[in-house]
């Protein structure tokens, strides 16, 4: 289990990508975060411009 670090205001949206390799969250704030669900480390850099607040995320389903 992990403590991802990193939102500076309240997460009110998780995703785990379709194959559980990743995880999403947004905040309070309008930033997203990619997170590795192996290491708990941040995947590259926050997602910022959303005006509001993030409240929901899903992930494009895989095509095979």
């Amino acid at each position: 289990m992990f403590v991802f670090i990193g939102h500076k205001n309240w997460v009110l949206a998780i995703s785990w990508d379709p194959l559980g390799l990743t995880v999403a969250s947004g905040c309070k704030s309008g930033e997203i975060r990619i997170w590795d669900s192996k290491t708990g480390d941040a995947v590259g850099k926050p997602l910022i411009g959303h005006k509001q607040w993030i409240t929901a995320l899903c992930w494009e389903p895989i095509h095979l």
